[in-house]
């Protein structure tokens, strides 16, 4: 539900392009629902920076996501749930760690 209710919650968001939803974070290329060792559910965000600033993607995540469990969210237990921001290049690296919330999660690089 989760991993839909984000992607629902970004669709909405005035400047939000596209979205696409799938795993990240891990060193399979192209894992699937079944396969996915070390991936994260995520959700890959196209935007028009004109209309909407990179900073307000993170503080809209936070709204529904809670950084500060362990491997869950929701009623969801496993490595997958994982809190994390995937980041496409150092500008997005920077900006990802200045929200407070943020810093304490394991930020990479996007690896679908």
């Amino acid at each position: 539900m989760l991993f839909w209710g984000v992607q629902d919650m970004f669709r909405r968001l005035r400047g939000v392009v596209a979205t696409r939803v799938g795993d990240a974070g891990g060193d399979l290329r192209n894992p699937s629902y079944g396969n996915h060792p070390g991936h994260a559910e995520a959700i890959e965000i196209f935007f028009d920076r004109t209309v909407v600033s990179y900073r307000a993607i993170p503080e809209r995540f936070f709204r529904l996501h809670d950084p500060t469990t362990y491997e869950q969210q929701g009623s969801d237990f496993e490595p997958s749930y994982r809190s994390a921001i995937f980041y496409t290049d150092k500008r997005q690296r920077r900006r990802s760690r200045r929200s407070p919330k943020s810093k304490a999660l394991a930020c990479g690089p996007v690896l679908w």
